[in-house]
């Protein structure tokens, strides 16, 4: 089984897939496609921080772009 790490933060191929497919999400809601390397920046970093914490529900992808995601990432998507 293969694993990618971030920052010495490892995800299994299941994970790592589970991530791929809430950016891809998350980047295809917004209303102006994120093609600007900053905005696709900061979608990974927080699709990142919510798969740290255990949070591996690709549907909730896009609430990463919500306001609230930005106050507590320790928390699991909700």
């Amino acid at each position: 089984m293969r694993s990618t790490s971030t920052d010495n933060f490892y995800f299994d191929d299941n994970a790592t897939h589970a991530i791929g497919a809430a950016f891809d999400e998350a980047c295809s809601s917004l209303s102006q496609p994120a093609t600007a390397d900053t905005a696709r920046e900061l979608i990974a970093r927080r699709i990142i921080e919510a798969a740290k914490t255990g949070q591996r529900d690709q549907a909730r992808g896009p609430q990463v772009l919500e306001p609230s995601s930005t106050t507590d990432r320790r928390q699991p998507l909700a």
